[in-house]
């Protein structure tokens, strides 16, 4: 179920509805009332039928003319029921309700993502936990979307663990851990396991350990100051490479790999060349962000998760000449995006001690973010 979602006031008329419908390319959208209570659906079929027969559509309400007999899936309804009545729907998108009142949206891709990501982690499913935090952004795009792209981790995480030859964790550390969007699918996956949680975000980290038993630890923006004293046979590290500049890159690495413990496997994601094509004129139209509009959709509007367009392209320069581009956000300093290509990073691994490259796959998190696995052989 999708909680972030668009919806049409029973107040507004059936013009407003029918240009929003035409404007987002949708087929139908939910109306709900003040009280927040599901209505019906509006479809383009209501509005041509409004005109038709001659009313004013911007007289009539989208209340009015709602089609209350589109059934709604009830929110404590399996997921067979669900798809049951997706396909009494035709497909699309159903309502979800919970009582009267409209909570979100489902589809049947969304079903689909949620047994895939099941189905990724194994016979320990039943061990994810799905309770999420109200303040963690990336569940944006809803519960399915979000679990996958935890769960999808654990793709580059075993193959790295089957190429040093691992087949257990004791203690695993997530470094940047947000909230445990991934954490959580690796305290399904590996449930023997110690958990840690680091992240600057103090608040992520005590959701963590409330919600997924793990050791707190409170990250700093200088790696030599933050204080773990464990040491780790396996270190996930999502989306943290993604959003420093160059000078930074070997202080986090050497930190990182002084916390495997012998024969320990560190995993982190960067963003390629996959990633750079998305911000280059054209490219990204079925890719999207968390607002849920298109990467080239946001670049033809002169900006790109926050960079302006000239940022981005200055940021596109630096990484076709040298292989490396970063812009810092606007208004922040330290903290941005940037891409790396493969050779540069390959390069930043061979110039820290104590590791060795153990593989890198384009692309490796999600189809999207590129995953580097890396072993301490002492």
């Amino acid at each position: 179920m999708t909680t972030e979602f668009e919806w049409i006031a029973a107040g507004d008329s059936v013009l407003a509805g029918g240009a929003r419908l035409i404007e987002l390319g949708f087929g139908r959208m939910p109306v709900r009332d003040a009280a927040g209570a599901f209505i019906g659906m509006l479809t383009l079929r209501d509005v041509v039928r409004v005109v038709t027969r001659g009313d004013d559509p911007a007289r009539v309400s989208a209340g009015d003319v709602a089609d209350s007999g589109i059934s709604a899936v009830d929110v404590n309804e399996s997921l067979e029921q669900a798809l049951a009545r997706l396909a009494a729907a035709g497909g699309g998108r159903l309502p979800v309700v919970e009582g009267p009142k409209l909570v979100g949206v489902i589809s049947k891709a969304e079903v689909d993502t949620y047994r895939r990501a099941l189905a990724e982690i194994g016979p320990d499913a039943e061990r994810l936990v799905e309770d999420i935090s109200p303040d963690d952004q990336m569940h944006e795009l809803g519960l399915p979307s979000y679990l996958w792209t935890g769960v999808a981790a654990l793709q580059p995480i075993r193959l790295a663990l089957a190429a040093a030859g691992r087949d257990s964790v004791g203690n695993l550390l997530d470094f940047g851990s947000g909230h445990g969007r991934v954490l959580r699918a690796l305290k399904a996956a590996f449930p023997d396991a110690r958990l840690t949680a680091c992240d600057l975000d103090p608040d992520a980290v005590d959701f963590c350990a409330r919600t997924f038993g793990a050791s707190p630890v409170y990250s700093n923006v200088d790696p030599a100051r933050i204080r773990i004293d464990d040491r780790f046979d396996l270190i996930w590290s999502g989306s943290l490479f993604t959003h420093i500049d160059a000078p930074r890159w070997p202080g986090f690495l050497e930190r990182l790999a002084s916390l495997l413990a012998p024969g320990g496997v560190l995993v982190f994601t960067t963003a390629g060349r996959g990633v750079a094509a998305e911000m280059r004129e054209g490219a990204g139209e079925h890719v999207f962000t968390p607002s849920g509009r298109s990467v080239a959709a946001e670049m033809r509007e002169g900006e790109y998760r926050g960079l302006t367009a000239d940022l981005a392209r200055g940021l596109l320069q630096d990484f076709d000449r040298t292989g490396f581009g970063y812009r810092d956000y606007p208004g922040q300093t330290g903290y941005g995006h940037s891409r790396a290509a493969p050779s540069w990073v390959c390069g930043q691994v061979e110039g820290t001690s104590g590791i060795e490259l153990l593989g890198y796959t384009e692309r490796g998190w999600n189809g999207r973010q590129d995953t580097v696995a890396c072993i301490r052989r002492e």
